[in-house]
């Protein structure tokens, strides 16, 4: 498992890098600047080469108990590369912590 992290959500208080770190799972810190955009915007997962999370639901607490959010679950191997394809240009430009 490999996580990128926006530069902004590392230091709040609902961060979960150092856990996901602690736990073995590799974390990396997103490099805006070097990916042209003012910030990393996007929220997805690929599980299995097959299944795809994504929609504008943050991951957090707040998301969660106050917000409206959505999400989707995509049951796709076309999608799921495709996802892959934008992840691994997103992990590529990152920065280890």
């Amino acid at each position: 498992m490999r996580v990128v992290f926006d530069l902004g959500q590392l230091t709040g208080p609902q961060s979960k890098h150092e856990d996901l770190s602690n736990a073995g799972i590799n974390v990396k810190k997103d490099k805006a600047a070097a990916s042209g955009y003012a910030a990393m915007h996007n929220k997805f997962a690929v599980i299995d080469q097959r299944i795809v999370i994504t929609g504008s639901y943050n991951w957090t607490t707040n998301a969660t108990q106050n917000n409206d959010e959505n999400l989707i679950i995509i049951t796709s191997r076309d999608a799921a590369a495709k996802y892959n394809v934008e992840f691994e240009r997103i992990w590529a430009l990152a920065v280890d912590l």
